[in-house]
């Protein structure tokens, strides 16, 4: 398979596939190190703070570790994209170059190579009854004042907020076929505050009751692709689980209280196309029934969910301008300005969707004046 267009301004030095978080980092004559989510061709994330020309790339887990000419190596932690150590190497090989650095796993270090070799060990720093690997997503439920949250192993915790300790913990959420745990990429509740939606990196999604940790149902037909958000909606006259994320869909399941309740596994009942590149974020806003989802192109789309069709497509100022890695949608909100923090859920039908105004500001008549819902995203451009 060849893949062209992913290119650094001179000759490259190194290449790494990093399995934890599914990038490619390559390094040249540049100082920086470039991110690479294939096939997007322009780089997802540019490691930056070395000194000199970076030569080599060797990844360590959850961390990559980097040599550039100068004998100097950085450590750095792909949760944050950000460097955490400098090792100063031209101290132990002062009269040679280094030939290579190699990480060896069951022993968790790595070493660099010249005419001697150096050991450089690797620790990691444990919490108590916390997680063992980095926390991808976490969702509040006001209801039972707790906090649950996921991690890269697929471990879900169950947190009481009062006392300070988890009091819940399963393991192995999402697994793949051959036995793997695969990240939950995300999570959300349904509007009963009882039940947990995750989705995971392989596309996998499934419903559970977070206070035993059994798994209530499994929603097959997403596709490959993580998934980036999940969330819970009520479209008269039934409630459905959605998801959305690289596959480029928004996926509905029906959640229904009859006698198919008591299947676990669900087919999807329709989707949404509109979106040219990867989805990464979702917002809903349950009292009006309002879904909108943001791309790696700083596309936003309102969505029709009665017709399943684009309703307004918003445009972000400048984005033509923008660089690809400045453009991307990663997360979003809706606020409601006109009604309390926090309505206790009620099903209703489907009422008509507000119209956007030339800002981005939905607006709808609701008892005693007009109501403000305000769209907020975060991206790329910082």
């Amino acid at each position: 398979v060849r893949l062209d267009g992913f290119r650094h301004r001179g000759e490259v030095h190194d290449f790494v596939w990093l399995k934890k978080v599914q990038l490619l980092a390559s390094c040249g004559l540049e100082r920086h190190i470039n991110m690479w989510q294939i096939p997007i061709k322009t780089p997802v994330y540019k490691l930056e703070g070395h000194q000199a020309s970076v030569q080599q790339l060797c990844g360590a887990g959850n961390q990559l570790v980097s040599l550039d000419t100068s004998k100097v190596i950085l450590i750095w932690d792909l949760r944050e994209m950000a460097s955490i150590q400098r090792l100063e190497a031209f101290k132990i090989h002062a009269e040679h170059p280094i030939g290579r650095i190699i990480y060896d796993e069951r022993r968790e270090l790595f070493a660099s190579l010249s005419r001697r070799m150096a050991l450089w060990h690797m620790r990691k720093r444990k919490v108590p009854n916390g997680h063992t690997q980095g926390v991808t997503c976490s969702v509040y439920n006001r209801m039972f004042e707790i906090l649950i949250s996921a991690d890269e192993a697929s471990d879900v915790r169950v947190w009481d907020l009062n006392a300070g300790r988890a009091v819940l913990h399963f393991s192995g959420a999402h697994t793949s076929e051959s036995g793997e745990t695969v990240k939950i990429s995300a999570m959300s509740l349904d509007h009963t505050m009882r039940r947990l939606i995750t989705g995971a990196h392989d596309g996998s999604v499934k419903v559970w009751n977070f206070s035993t940790g059994v798994c209530l149902k499994e929603l097959h037909g997403f596709g490959s692709g993580e998934v980036t958000a999940v969330t819970h909606m009520y479209m008269h006259p039934y409630d459905y689980m959605v998801a959305t994320g690289w596959n480029r869909k928004v996926v509905f399941w029906m959640d229904a209280n009859d006698g198919r309740a008591a299947v676990k596994r669900i087919e999807p009942s329709h989707d949404m196309q509109g979106h040219r590149e990867d989805i990464l974020c979702m917002a809903c806003n349950h009292d009006t029934n309002q879904l909108i989802t943001g791309a790696y192109d700083g596309d936003i789309i309102v969505w029709n969910t009665d017709s399943g069709r684009v309703s307004t497509r918003l445009i972000l100022p400048g984005i033509l301008s923008m660089k690809g890695e400045n453009r991307p949608i990663e997360s979003m909100m809706m606020l409601d300005c006109g009604v309390p923090d926090y309505v206790a859920p009620v099903r209703r039908q489907a009422t008509m969707l507000p119209q956007l105004d030339h800002t981005g500001t939905a607006r709808r008549n609701v008892k005693g004046g007009e109501s403000t819902v305000l769209l907020i995203t975060a991206g790329g451009d910082g």
